[in-house]
This record gives C-alpha cells, sequence and structure tokens, in this order.
C-alpha cells in the first residue's frame, strides 16, 4: 500500500504537470489580445520588457493554475490510495479545468474580462432564461471540445501510469521542472514590484490581465506585508472604487412632485437589443427611418451601458448602474415609473428576452403586479413576433378604458442574430453558421456584420406592425413614441481584435440611435450629445409635469439641455467606464484602471483628471444616505 501511495503521488505530479502544456497551448489565443505588444509608444527597450514579462508570467502561471488541483489531491492519495479512483477522479478534473480554460479565452478574446463570480452567474442561470443563444456549429465545437479533452486526459493518464512503471522518461527531476516554473511566476511578479517608480509599470500591469487570476495570485502569493493593498497603489496604477455597495439610498434625495394632465398621453417605448448608432438608416431599418422623420432625433446618443443591464437599468433610472444592487435588495423601483403607477396608466410590458436576468423584475419594473417575465417561442425571432402580437391584444383592450397606458417592447433578435438556423435576410455574404471562436483581429466582419444587418431588418418589420397598430386606433395624436437602444455592437471597428459588446467603452459598444415621436411637437435633428441619463428626466418633466429638480432622482439634464456634459458614466457587467471629450477611463471593480483613446488603442500618455474622478466618485455615491 505505501509503494503504491508513493506511485500514486508520483504520477499525480506529473499528471498535473502534464497539463501544463495543454494549457500552453490553449492559452496561445490570449496572446493577441496584448495590445501593447505592437503599440508604437513603446521603445525597443519597452517593447523587450513587455515581451519578457508576458513570456515569463505566461509560463509561470498557467503552470501554476495546471499544478494546483495536485494539491488538494494530495491529502485524497493519502487517505484513499486506489489507482481507478484516482484517475477518474483525476481525469474529470482536469476536463474541468480546461473546458473552463477553454471557455475564458473565447471569452476574453471577444469582451476582454476572464471569468468571474458575475460572469459565470449570468452565464450558469442565463442558459436557463435563454438569455445566452448559440448556433448550431458553436454548440456542437463546445460539444466536441468537451469529449476531445475527456480522451487526451484518459488515454494521457493511461500512458503516463505504464510510462512511469516502466521507467522509460522522466528522467528529468521533477523538482527542477517546478523550481523552473516558480521562477518564471516569481520574476514576473518581481518586474512588477521593481516597476513601480516607472512609467513601465502601468504598462506591465494593463499586460498582466490578460492572464486570468494572475493579479489575484499575485497578491495573494507574494511575501509582502499589506501585498494587496501595494499593489492597488504601486505607481498610481490603481484607484479605490467604491463597492457596488448596499447602503441605504436616499432616493429620491426629495419627494417628487407632479401635476397629472387633464387629458394624458400615453407612452409607448420600443427597445431594441444591440442597436448600434449607425444602423438608423433606409436600408437597414427603413420603417423606424421614415417614422424618425416627424419625430426628434439625437445624432450623438450614448446609453449608460455597452451591455443590457446597465442599459436598461439607466435608461428608466437616469443613473449608473452601480447603484444596482441597492435598488434590486431594497426594491426601489425608478420614479418614472412609481409616478405611471401613481397617475394609474395600464401596464403592458412585452420584452422577448426573460426579464428574470437581468433581474429587472427587481428593479425596473418591480412595482408592477402580475408581470409577465418571459414570451413564448422557441428562437429570439420567434419571441419577437409574440411580443408584438401581445402588444396588439393589449392596445385592443386598453383603447376601451379610460385611463392612459405605457407600454414597453423589448427586441432580441439583432442580439441574437447567431441563434437563427438559417441567415433570415437580403443581405450577403452571411455567416451561414456562427463560430465566434474563430473571431479574431484578422478575421474579415463581413459576413458577421451582415447577419446582424438581417436581423435587425427582422425587427424594423416588427416595429412597423406596431407603427400601424397606434395608426389603426388613432393614437398617433395623443402617444409618445421612444425608440432607441440598450446598447451598439461592435465588428472589429476599431482594430483591436474587439467583438460584440460587454469588453470596452468605445462608441461602437455604447452609442445608440434614440427617436421620440411627440404630438404636436416639430420634428427636430439634436447633434449635441444626449444619454439615457437624459431621458427619465425628460419623460418626468414633459411627459408626466413634475417640477421637481432632476438632480434629485437622476444623474441627467434632460435632453433639450444643450449644456455640455463633461463626462459620461457608463456600466459593464464588471467596472465601468468614464466617457470623457478626449479620452475613456475604464475603472475596474479591484479599483484598478486603464486610460485609453476614444477608438480604445491604449493612451499610456494620457492622464486621469482628477477634478472629474473626483466628480464621479461623488456621483456613485450621491443617492446613499450619508454618514
Amino acid at each position: 500500500m505505501q509503494t503504491n501511495r508513493i506511485k500514486l503521488l508520483h504520477w499525480c505530479a506529473w499528471f498535473f504537470l502534464g497539463n501544463a502544456l495543454l494549457y500552453w497551448i490553449i492559452g496561445l489565443n490570449y496572446l493577441p489580445s496584448i495590445a501593447w505588444l505592437d503599440t508604437g509608444y513603446l521603445n525597443f527597450h519597452g517593447k523587450s520588457v513587455i515581451h519578457t514579462f508576458a513570456a515569463l508570467a505566461y509560463i509561470g502561471h498557467l503552470g501554476l493554475l495546471a499544478l494546483l488541483p495536485c494539491v488538494l489531491f494530495v491529502p485524497l492519495l493519502l487517505i484513499f490510495p486506489r489507482r481507478k479512483f484516482i484517475f477518474t477522479l483525476a481525469i474529470i478534473c482536469t476536463t474541468i479545468a480546461g473546458f473552463l480554460l477553454v471557455i475564458d479565452v473565447m471569452t476574453y478574446k471577444i469582451y476582454r474580462f476572464h471569468l468571474s463570480g458575475v460572469i459565470l452567474d449570468i452565464a450558469v442561470f442565463g442558459l436557463g432564461e435563454k438569455m445566452w443563444e448559440m448556433s448550431n456549429l458553436e454548440s456542437f465545437l463546445l460539444i466536441s471540445i468537451a469529449i476531445g479533452l475527456v480522451i487526451v486526459e484518459s488515454v494521457y493518464a493511461v500512458w503516463l501510469w505504464r510510462s512511469l512503471l516502466n521507467k522509460r522518461i522522466f528522467q528529468v527531476s521533477l523538482k527542477w521542472v517546478l523550481i523552473g516554473l516558480s521562477l518564471s511566476l516569481y520574476t514576473s511578479y518581481l518586474m512588477i514590484i521593481y516597476s513601480g517608480q516607472y512609467a513601465m509599470n502601468r504598462v506591465i500591469i494593463d499586460v498582466s490581465r490578460f492572464l486570468p487570476l494572475y493579479l489575484e495570485t499575485f497578491c495573494t502569493v507574494m511575501p509582502i506585508k499589506n501585498g494587496r493593498m501595494l499593489f492597488e497603489r504601486i505607481s498610481e496604477s490603481y484607484l479605490i472604487q467604491p463597492q457596488k455597495m448596499n447602503a441605504p439610498l436616499n432616493y429620491p434625495l426629495q419627494p417628487v412632485q407632479c401635476s397629472a394632465a387633464k387629458r394624458p398621453k400615453n407612452l409607448v417605448i420600443i427597445l431594441i437589443d444591440t442597436w448600434r448608432f449607425d444602423q438608423l438608416n433606409q436600408q437597414i431599418t427603413p420603417s423606424i427611418t421614415e417614422f424618425s422623420k416627424q419625430s426628434w432625433v439625437f445624432n450623438r446618443h450614448f446609453s449608460g451601458g455597452n451591455c443590457t443591464g446597465p442599459g436598461v437599468f439607466s435608461l428608466f433610472y437616469g443613473m449608473p448602474s452601480t447603484y444596482w444592487t441597492a435598488m434590486e435588495t431594497q426594491h426601489r423601483g425608478p420614479v418614472l415609473m412609481n409616478e405611471l403607477l401613481k397617475q394609474n396608466y395600464q401596464m403592458g410590458i412585452f420584452s422577448s428576452a426573460s426579464l428574470k436576468l437581468p433581474p429587472f423584475n427587481q428593479t425596473v419594473f418591480s412595482g408592477i403586479k402580475n408581470l409577465r417575465l418571459t414570451s413564448k417561442g422557441e428562437t429570439p425571432y420567434d419571441r419577437d413576433l409574440s411580443i408584438t402580437k401581445d402588444f396588439k391584444e393589449f392596445i385592443a383592450k386598453a383603447v376601451h378604458k379610460k385611463e392612459p397606458f405605457f407600454s414597453f417592447l423589448f427586441y432580441d433578435a439583432a442580439h441574437s442574430y447567431c441563434a437563427f438556423k438559417q441567415n433570415l435576410g437580403p443581405l450577403t455574404p452571411a455567416v451561414k453558421h456562427c463560430n465566434r471562436m474563430e473571431l479574431t483581429n484578422k478575421i474579415n466582419p463581413t459576413a458577421y456584420f451582415n447577419r446582424y444587418k438581417n436581423a435587425l431588418m427582422l425587427v424594423d418589420q416588427q416595429v412597423r406592425e406596431v407603427f400601424e397598430t397606434l395608426k389603426q386606433y388613432q393614437l398617433l395624436d395623443n402617444t409618445v413614441v421612444l425608440i432607441t437602444g440598450d446598447h451598439g455592437e461592435e465588428f472589429n471597428d476599431n482594430h483591436q481584435g474587439y467583438w460584440g459588446h460587454a469588453s470596452n467603452y468605445t462608441y461602437y459598444q455604447t452609442q445608440t440611435p434614440l427617436i421620440i415621436y411627440w404630438p404636436d411637437r416639430k420634428p427636430q435633428v439634436f447633434d449635441y450629445q444626449t444619454s439615457h441619463f437624459d431621458i427619465a428626466p425628460t419623460l418626468m418633466k414633459e411627459f408626466l409635469g413634475c417640477n421637481t429638480p432632476a438632480q434629485n432622482y437622476s444623474f441627467g439634464k434632460g435632453l433639450l439641455d444643450k449644456q455640455n456634459r463633461s463626462y459620461l458614466i457608463v456600466g459593464s457587467y464588471v467596472g465601468f467606464g468614464v466617457l470623457e471629450s478626449d479620452q475613456i477611463l475604464s475603472i475596474s471593480q479591484s479599483g484598478n484602471f486603464l486610460l485609453q483613446h476614444l477608438d480604445g488603442q491604449p493612451y499610456p500618455e494620457g492622464k486621469i483628471k482628477l477634478a472629474t474622478v473626483q466628480d464621479v466618485f461623488q456621483d456613485l455615491r450621491r443617492f446613499y444616505i450619508k454618514n
């Protein structure tokens, strides 16, 4: 039994160490995402330092991740040294870890953030809510990868055991391999520490983000007193961001005073998921474009988020999504929805995607009784058809009642353009089966972009039916219609390897159309910058007759206020960004920051504007009760 334990321990060490090679192969897909390697800002010496750091961190850190499960297996081997049991458990463990690394690589390539508690929560629960829509090809590839990993790990486990028994290989001492990996990782840590007094430190820390859990292991492993604090403060590379806390809210700052109109108007808000700013045109959205000719059109309108949760939150609350946790936990609906309910508006809420994830049922629509959380249909387009049909039925009943109505329609087909079994539009070439694993900085985006545009055309057809329904019941004379998107969508437009959304704060992911049809108001085109923060104050004042100053419940100024917005806070799944006139400041949950040009290029010579940051942090605390 003692001999068996020693053999299994030896096998276990080499088995998990051998997976480092697999991790290095999978991890090669991280390397093209390191923007600093090709930047012209660094001289030859600087590039040499960055290449050295990236290589050392890559080898050492991924080797550490591969070996980490071995630590857990040692006590198990000592207690229960059964070869079949240990083999099976080790194969399962390495297969799951390898598969998660593949998913992390895919996530990072497209979104530039790694799997975390937030993202895993969305991924796991999003499957049940049909939030994540994959093509058949993508599903097939993921299943194939999982099966392939099981086969590779099983074959390697058996081959390794037989080789160790026959002593055919492994003449190199195990300790020297471990020492080599440790030195590689430790040297990369030292490069961060000793570069602290130089500008290069910020570049190194930015580069280190390409490895999953690297920053976390640095703060944990380095034998430095208050290592995490040092890491966050070193060379002014980190700011301390207030947590998304659940402190007692002071929202609104004052009671909202409104005077209901004698003949109140109806309100319809149409939200198109993933509608980028340049896709309001006669070719892609002809019905909406024609409707816009008799409406207000805001040409420089930004969402309050680069993804759905922050985008919708900012539209209804008029504030950043950093308040989400407190609003959800304390069951505070937006003052806009509260006032609509107070003025006895009939509610018709129709969403193609589930309202449970993100939990809009606990935030935006928390005050609505019998809220419909899901819609019928197997595909996003089926559900889009369903909400249009249900809206028509709602209007047919609402017109016979005395109370005005509010309706919200949330279309999802453009967001899930890869979920269709086939391309459902006229534009070609269009990718037949999406494979987002292949998306790199070198891929021609036309086929994916066309598929996205074709999906938008389908949404436009549904919105046209909404217009026709309002005309049919002669409601356009007494109904305000607001049409916008929750965020944009990027197809590597800035040539930085970004695809989709929720990965940066450039205008391709944050700017979206805004059209407002207002009876008795002249059509106008506005070219100054506005945002979702401005929508709630506009509706509160102009639509609901509220005279309470907007700063008491919102960050917005009102859409008709031409005053310059010096910055805009834009939320994401993790962290947030601050859009300024000349740069983008991205701040993560841990407080680290990244400065970029407006096109997403690294901006190493940029400076943090302390006055702006101070104002931003004050904004993030404005609606909490002060101690």
